[in-house]
């Protein structure tokens, strides 16, 4: 069994508080967060609120999965992990454009009165991206050449 180190229990520890803090969110601002996309009858929209909410999800949920295992990734876990980590402020981003494109508003006054939700969609996302950058950082280019005993690349230890 392979001991984590402390930098990587820190991650760890850093996706878990971020999770807590997203799902405290979306739990306090139900209204915002847990709609039904398919209540309305716009179809591109509802689709793509819908690929938002499955993109919250693995934000919430990816990012604590993969830092409480090994720390050395395959590109596909590394893959992943970019995806959850980028996923859901692209769709929200999406949703915005196609509600514009529909209805002629661009909603983004709800920042100005909650703060938090401009945080919640853009800042993990950023937080995730920066430790990616302090991983590269250290480790020299993160991804090795060589194959594990599985067959598939591995990403260096953090």
């Amino acid at each position: 069994m392979k001991v984590k180190s402390a930098e990587s229990f820190t991650f760890f520890q850093i996706s878990v508080s971020i999770s807590l803090v997203l799902s405290a969110t979306i739990l306090s601002f139900r209204e915002y967060f847990l709609i039904n996309p398919f209540a309305g009858n716009i179809g591109i929209i509802s689709l793509l609120q819908a690929g938002s909410l499955v993109a919250l999800l693995g934000l919430v949920l990816v990012p604590p999965y993969l830092f409480s295992g090994p720390s050395n990734w395959t590109k596909r876990q590394l893959n992943v992990f970019l995806l959850s980590a980028v996923a859901w402020p692209v769709s929200l981003m999406l949703v915005r454009v196609a509600i514009w494109r529909t209805t002629g508003l661009f909603v983004v006054d709800y920042w100005l009165s909650y703060p938090i939700l401009f945080l919640c969609e853009f800042g993990a996302s950023a937080t995730y991206i920066y430790l990616l950058i302090v991983l590269k950082s250290k480790n020299q280019g993160v991804i090795t050449e060589g194959h594990h005993e599985s067959g598939q690349h591995r990403v260096k230890n953090f």
